[in-house]
């Protein structure tokens, strides 16, 4: 019975120490959260309330220009670009070189 006891006591008691043992270790002066939200973009001089998208986006509409060749602007656009230049600038060193037929080189390229 008295261990009983001595274990209902014992039980919160580690529990609140390793609260604040946690609570101890996140406010160190470790890594801080990295901001996920650009809010650069956001025109707020307009109100929410009133256009959302205008203030949600208003001064990226007017600092971006779309180029003439595209129908669209935006981060994907700008990401299918990178990718499509890393794609041929690898095919293109792959077909610079010079392997013998059937070797494991054009294989691995």
């Amino acid at each position: 019975m008295k261990f009983v006891k001595y274990l209902l006591f014992a039980v919160p008691a580690v529990i609140a120490v390793s609260c604040k043992q946690h609570q101890k270790d996140a406010s160190s002066d470790g890594p801080k959260r990295t901001v996920f939200f650009d809010k650069t973009g956001m025109d707020t001089t307009a109100k929410p309330g009133d256009n959302f998208f205008l203030y949600a986006s208003g001064t990226w509409m007017k600092k971006t220009q779309i180029p003439p060749s595209e129908t669209g602007w935006g981060s994907f656009y700008t990401l299918g670009d990178d990718n499509e230049k890393n794609l041929h600038s690898i095919l293109e060193d792959a077909a610079k070189q010079d392997n013998a037929k059937g070797s494991p080189g054009p294989k691995s390229s």
